[in-house]
């Protein structure tokens, strides 16, 4: 389990419903035919960076909301150069408060946002199915969250700068398990429980039994003792 991935992208957009847009004219329209952004625009504007007389908008292409000399500022949507869009409210510039960002390979996110990148708390889904929803620091998932796999894998817990660490439990369809995480493995001590009924508690590495432990079997049977590789291990027995 390993989300870094996704929690990376220096750029995100999105839709965000406080955002208030008037009977302003669409920005499909010919940006041939928009005024550019500059220091003499206040007020509620419609603008294009990059084209003559407008001044370097550095990674954004358009800006449709309210503009401080030439700056936005207030509620708005920002069309970036690689085609992600941000919807929300915007300070000097920057994506600052609650929007959306709604990124151009499909994925989005919607929550609050600090100095252009998602922080706080919000909700990440992805365009695979997979969804993130919780604590976030500088883009990505820190502290309690949930996150939920494309095949409905789900962990639940603690996350520390885009992984699974600390307290948290791990949910597929053959097997839940709950304890103390580490570079989104089990390490530590934890449980599992099995769809068919068997049971562990003791100690993982790796992410699997491994260490003192007890394993209880449907049947009745019961194993304690040593476990290696996530079996049980018998001095001399092969």
């Amino acid at each position: 389990m390993h989300f870094d991935r996704r929690f990376t992208k220096a750029a995100v957009l999105a839709l965000a419903s406080a955002a208030t847009l008037y009977a302003l004219p669409s920005m499909a329209q010919d940006k041939g035919n928009l005024p550019s952004c500059n220091r003499r625009n206040s007020g509620r504007w419609i603008c294009v960076y990059g084209v003559k007389g407008a001044p370097d908008g550095g990674p954004y292409k358009s800006f449709e909301g309210n503009i401080s000399n030439g700056i936005p500022n207030g509620s708005g949507v920002l069309v970036f150069t690689n085609d992600d869009r941000y919807e929300g409210t915007v300070r000097n510039g920057v994506p600052q408060g609650r929007g959306m960002f709604v990124f151009a390979n499909g994925d989005r996110y919607e929550g609050t946002v600090k100095k252009g990148k998602p922080d706080g708390y919000g909700t990440f889904s992805f365009d695979d199915g997979s969804r993130y929803q919780g604590a976030l620091l500088a883009g990505q998932p820190h502290g309690y969250g949930t996150f939920r796999f494309q095949d409905k894998t789900v962990y639940q817990g603690l996350f520390y700068l885009g992984q699974a660490k600390g307290q948290g439990t791990y949910k597929t369809t053959e097997v839940v398990c709950s304890g103390r995480f580490f570079s989104s493995e089990l390490s530590g001590r934890g449980n599992c429980r099995f769809e068919d009924g068997t049971r562990y508690t003791g100690e993982f590495r790796a992410g699997i039994p491994g260490g003192r432990g007890v394993m209880r079997y449907p049947n009745g049977g019961r194993f304690a003792g040593e476990f290696r590789d996530g079996q049980p291990y018998v001095p001399g027995k092969k």
